[in-house]
């Protein structure tokens, strides 16, 4: 079991590939050139009106993490919230986006190079009663919310907002989310084809 912990506090506030608006890089793997990724896990905010950046060949999971959000393209109109299931879509789709209201909105995302790897995201509510997680992949934990702690037989964690953890080569076994304060947490599943 391999164990990646990033704090929220130690990331770092970059612009957009497009330069539009403001993400944190979280993790990003690569079996290509140090330039280019296959795997990318980042948080995003903005404000107003822009157009998304363009990520050829990757799939794309989006999930607001705060405040509302209306995208637009050809092929959809839609409005995410912080409670909304994670949109799935082409790197390449042209998006615009609309933060509504007042506030900032902020989300949360994954990339995969298509026919390299793979992803799949769920927002999962957590109380202290728990839930037990796993990945075939490399197991994702995001906290959108709160705080909960992660155990499993090899380590335990607690997280707040903000913060990541990724477990790697997991071989069968399960970790324990639990939470005081019914946290909110972004759970994935993530690996190479």
């Amino acid at each position: 079991m391999e164990i990646t912990l990033i704090r929220h506090a130690e990331t770092t506030p970059t612009p957009w590939k497009n330069g539009m608006g403001v993400g944190r890089n979280i993790a990003m793997w690569s079996r290509q050139a140090a330039d280019d990724f296959d795997v990318l896990i980042a948080t995003a905010e903005m404000s107003g009106t822009v157009p998304f950046s363009s990520y050829p060949g990757m799939d794309r999971s989006l999930l607001v993490t705060a405040g509302r959000l209306l995208l637009k393209s050809k092929n959809r109109e839609t409005v995410l919230s912080s409670d909304s299931e994670p949109l799935v879509f082409a790197g390449e789709e042209e998006i615009i986006g609309t933060a509504i209201g007042d506030e900032t909105m902020h989300d949360f995302n994954v990339l995969s190079r298509r026919g390299v790897a793979h992803h799949t995201l769920a927002r999962r509510e957590v109380s202290a009663l728990g839930r037990d997680v796993t990945a075939s992949g490399s197991l994702l934990i995001h906290i959108q919310e709160g705080e909960a702690k992660v155990a499993s037989e090899a380590f335990e964690t607690l997280l707040h907002t903000g913060d990541t953890v990724i477990i790697s080569q997991l071989d069968g076994q399960t970790c324990r989310i639990t939470s005081t304060d019914n946290a909110i947490c972004i759970v994935g599943d993530i690996g190479y084809l």
